[in-house]
């Protein structure tokens, strides 16, 4: 067996296959996807089933006879074959970003349709230091020199890169050998595109200097990969799994003084358990900052990718972020109080005011309160910014700062409640804090009862996270 087939029948291998899986070969008919179609045809067959990819993107004059081209061929080698016209409008900027974005979305539907277990695309080593190089220059992160994976995730399936550790070279004299055609795409030629300019111009300097360096690029990439994964393992033995609670849209965790030192590890381990895409290091650094902020105790990071962090207080949360405005709270309408009747108390559980003969179970705390027949019947509304809850000596405490102060999350602040008489006296922020009332002779006595009222800090806010 020819060493590059053996290379691929390993790479195969590696991926666990099941017997008789179907692969979609992406196959735009240069060099690179004809000489992998033709190995596959080789080693794949008939151990599993290909069905061939190709994605027309309308953007040169050839598109038509290289779609007619491989139309012929899978009909001369009976391979199933999926075409897509790429339909765009004029586009100035971000062609191949663009480009490449249609591509893998029209691999993702035919991964679907046809069932498949894996996509398998022809890049190879000279792409993979061309990548590398490209993210370098656009960014410092440590998962831009991690460049491409041989294999990683792919919605249902596998995407595979077997010919990732191949040079060029390898794969133009592989096609030769075996007197393949191919069509060279005339745009590869024009130094508009980053990537072009990199092949044409900075690496040809690089292999100057050393012949070996697109090699060392690839195994720079390589090599980085496997110290990510070992990084990853052990940045995950921060997490106290105590305080770590995982939830459908994200996670939350309690940040401890332990944790300040090494946050840079445990960000990302964190973040590790929600997404597959690094995290950038800006975002880490933003990230970072704003926990060990200590003068601000909340606040909000948008950490891209459709996710944010949230700091509240001693607790932060990785929450993907959603575009239903329905899903965020809507502050209570005011209501009339019912003597003797449990009511839902948004993110706290119950309450309720009752006749002070009124027997309630070990969970349910109790405050006495006194009314006057004049300050019947009680209402509950949402909190406004001029409500004061009373104090001893003729004193009163706005309430924004008893949410303050009890280290309310910015996203309860805006259902809680207060409860108040008929006379628009605040007789307690449900949940928090009662005023003080003076005693009036005519007053009956009542209980305020809260179920399931949290009653410590260490527990203060995972209900409201998950």
């Amino acid at each position: 067996m020819d060493q590059l087939e053996q290379q691929v029948q390993a790479r195969l291998q590696a991926a666990r296959l099941f017997p008789g899986a179907t692969l979609i070969v992406a196959v735009s008919t240069g060099v690179d996807s004809m000489v992998l179609l033709h190995l596959l045809e080789r080693v794949a067959q008939p151990h599993f089933r290909l069905v061939v990819a190709h994605v027309n993107h309308q953007l040169r004059p050839t598109s038509e006879t290289e779609e007619r081209f491989l139309r012929r061929y899978c009909g001369a080698h009976h391979l199933p074959l999926a075409v897509w016209h790429w339909d765009h409008e004029d586009v100035s900027q971000g062609m191949e970003d663009q480009a490449r974005g249609a591509r893998y979305q029209f691999f993702h539907r035919v991964l679907d349709q046809e069932h498949a277990q894996a996509v398998v695309t022809a890049h190879h080593q000279n792409d993979q230091a061309e990548t590398v190089l490209m993210k370098l220059i656009r960014s410092g992160d440590v998962g831009a020199g991690q460049g491409m994976q041989a294999q990683r995730q792919f919605f249902s399936g596998q995407l595979l890169r077997p010919l990732l550790a191949v040079p060029k070279q390898t794969l133009v004299k592989y096609a030769r050998d075996y007197h393949l055609t191919w069509f060279e795409d005339a745009t590869n030629l024009a130094d508009g595109v980053m990537r072009n300019r990199i092949r044409h111009h900075v690496l040809p300097a690089l292999q100057q200097e050393n012949a070996q360096a697109t090699a060392h690029l690839s195994q720079f990439a390589t090599n980085l990969q496997r110290l990510e994964k070992q990084y990853a393992l052990l940045a995950d033995r921060l997490i106290d799994p105590n305080r770590l609670h995982e939830r459908s849209n994200g996670l939350a965790y309690q940040v401890t003084a332990t944790d300040q030192p090494v946050l840079e590890s445990l960000l990302p381990a964190l973040w590790h358990r929600i997404q597959v895409k690094p995290l950038s290091t800006t975002k880490l650094q933003a990230a970072c900052r704003l926990i060990q902020n200590r003068s601000k105790p909340q606040g909000e990071i948008d950490l891209g990718q459709g996710w944010q962090l949230q700091k509240r207080y001693r607790w932060i949360q990785l929450q993907k972020k959603s575009a239903n405005l329905a899903e965020n709270f809507q502050a209570s309408e005011p209501f009339m109080v019912v003597l003797n009747h449990w009511y839902e108390l948004p993110g706290q559980g119950q309450f309720g005011v009752f006749s002070p003969e009124h027997s309630f179970p070990s969970d349910v705390h109790t405050q006495s309160v006194w009314f006057t027949e004049q300050q019947l019947p009680l209402h509950v509304r949402p909190w406004q910014a001029d409500d004061r809850i009373a104090l001893p000596d003729n004193h009163s405490q706005r309430i924004r700062r008893v949410l303050i102060n009890q280290k309310v999350p910015l996203e309860q602040r805006q259902h809680c409640l207060v409860l108040e008489t008929a006379t628009q006296f605040v007789v307690a922020l449900i949940g928090f804090k009662v005023s003080y009332q003076v005693y009036d002779a005519r007053a009956h006595k009542y209980l305020l009862a809260i179920k399931n009222e949290r009653k410590n800090d260490e527990r203060r806010y995972p209900n409201h996270f998950v």
